[in-house]
């Protein structure tokens, strides 16, 4: 599309270069013109004093791109903390936020300056990066069609997680009988084979708006359970 653009209309937005001709934004209009064979572009010079000016011009890059997948501002998130900690190593690590102890630092955290500069709340950021430092660790996750489906899929794995850590903390008389699920009741039956469980227990949701759960939860104890196995739900009054 911008490759299109670029031949129909030639380049409307300049590159904006530094003095030496470091590339400081736009990187994508750079690649769509060696793509289209262009020898010559128009550019913009900007006279950077410092480190942290070419940081902000390379972020007010990424804040002005427009219709970007969930997956795609993601990764520019992860990109700008990367970048931005390279300037600012003093920053990388911030706020530990199990001690809360504040580490000397002549410079914003990257989520303080991402916050200020979006007009977005700093804790709105770290979910963001959160997400995107998940992506590279659990690629499955981008298959999600939005972000809010890819962080409660993030939330599963991440109990899932803590279920097999407390887990394997157990005796072996136990773990060899029983298996420990934390996913959506409607997914269980990916994990587990039909007529191969004696007992469920499960703590689902409570509240009216999630009634219909009971009735995909009595399909697959239904599908999973034994001849004479049982379910035990807990309730809410």
């Amino acid at each position: 599309e911008l490759k299109d653009s670029i031949k129909r209309l030639g380049l409307l937005e300049p590159l904006v270069v530094t003095a030496d001709g470091k590339l400081l934004a736009g990187r994508r209009r750079y690649q769509a013109l060696r793509e289209l064979e262009y020898r010559e572009a128009p550019v913009y010079i900007i006279d950077v004093v410092n480190k942290y000016q070419e940081f902000l011009v390379a972020l007010h890059e990424n804040t002005q791109r427009k219709q970007l997948t969930w997956q795609e501002q993601a990764k520019c998130v992860l990109e700008e903390k990367r970048l931005y900690e390279r300037f600012f190593p003093e920053t990388k690590h911030g706020e530990n936020q199990w001690s809360r102890k504040v580490y000397d630092s002549t410079s914003p955290r990257y989520t303080e300056t991402k916050a200020v500069l979006g007009n977005i709340s700093e804790s709105n950021v770290q979910k963001k990066v959160r997400l995107a430092e998940a992506l590279e660790e659990h690629p499955e996750l981008v298959q999600a069609k939005t972000q809010a489906q890819a962080e409660t899929r993030l939330r599963q794995i991440e109990r899932q997680k803590d279920a097999e850590q407390k887990m394997a903390d157990l005796p072996p008389e136990i773990t060899a009988r029983y298996s420990l699920y934390t996913c959506d009741v409607c997914e269980l039956t990916k994990y587990v084979k039909n007529d191969s469980v004696d007992t469920i227990i499960t703590d689902p949701p409570y509240g009216e708006k999630y009634l219909d759960l009971y009735g995909a939860l009595a399909e697959t104890a239904n599908y999973i359970l034994r001849p004479g196995g049982s379910l035990f739900a807990m309730t809410g009054q």
